[in-house]
């Protein structure tokens, strides 16, 4: 093969300004761009070594003082010298394969909990309303009143055996990413039901000096939530429920979620 320098600056040209044959490989092209099947294989051969022009192109491309692509190919390339970019560059980062669950993998975006037959979808809910309670604690000195959101029904459709159930949140693609819709984000609170309705007190202290906003430690069970997947989760409570009704959220503001009951 006739080893071919076809773009070669004026400097390199006269330092390398010989073709050289290799009788054992594919002509070249006369396409001035040499192409990666021309290129496959070919090696300097210990004669060529000898030569001072190609033994300085080898150090040349050694030191990477040789860094336009289309050089590279005529003459690197050519003779299978190696370069900075060609020796240290990194392996492509396969992402790990993640292990979903065929089940899992069929459920659309939405909250989940299992049964016997399988995924059942909870339905949405949010506040319907909302103000102060115990309002006579303000002509109390020190007591303050607190803040309470209401939820229609007294009872969820979805109805819950087991006092420890398995929940299954699968997010939309373009919600993956979203601050607050994390691991630990997610949160199961515990809501008073009413005669015809469920409320949940999202302030708590019983005066002036310990009164702050926010859910209370406990309306909210320890759960474990596990990331089985980019925006798919799975939630347990850590110990049995009480008979009640809940919501699982990623809204510790407790404003809206999918609720739930336990028998």
């Amino acid at each position: 093969m006739t080893k071919l320098f076809a773009v070669i600056p004026l400097s390199l040209a006269m330092v390398f300004s010989v073709a050289q044959d290799k009788s054992t490989a594919p002509l070249a092209s006369t396409n001035p761009t040499v192409t990666s099947k021309e290129t496959t294989g070919v090696q300097a051969t210990p004669e060529e070594l000898r030569d001072p022009r190609i033994a300085r192109l080898k150090m040349m491309c050694e030191r990477g003082l040789i860094t336009t692509p289309e050089l590279r190919k005529v003459s690197c390339d050519l003779y299978g010298f190696n370069y900075p970019e060609k020796t240290s560059e990194p392996e492509p980062i396969t992402p790990a394969k993640q292990d979903v669950p065929t089940d899992i993998q069929a459920l659309s975006a939405g909250f989940y909990y299992k049964t016997q037959q399988g995924w059942q979808k909870l339905e949405p809910l949010a506040m319907a309303g909302g103000g102060a309670k115990h309002m006579g604690k303000m002509f109390v000195p020190g007591l303050t009143p607190q803040m309470v959101w209401t939820f229609r029904d007294a009872e969820s459709p979805a109805q819950i055996t087991g006092r420890r159930p398995v929940f299954c949140v699968k997010e939309m693609p373009s919600l993956v990413s979203i601050a607050g819709r994390s691991r630990r984000d997610l949160v199961i609170v515990r809501f008073d039901k009413k005669k015809d309705h469920r409320e949940l007190q999202v302030t708590n202290g019983g005066n002036m000096f310990t009164f702050k906003s926010g859910l209370s430690k406990d309306r909210m069970p320890d759960i474990t939530a596990q990331v089985i997947a980019d925006g798919v989760f799975m939630v347990t409570p850590n110990d049995d429920l009480k008979p009640g009704e809940y919501m699982i959220s990623f809204s510790a503001l407790g404003i809206q979620g999918y609720d739930f009951g336990i028998k």
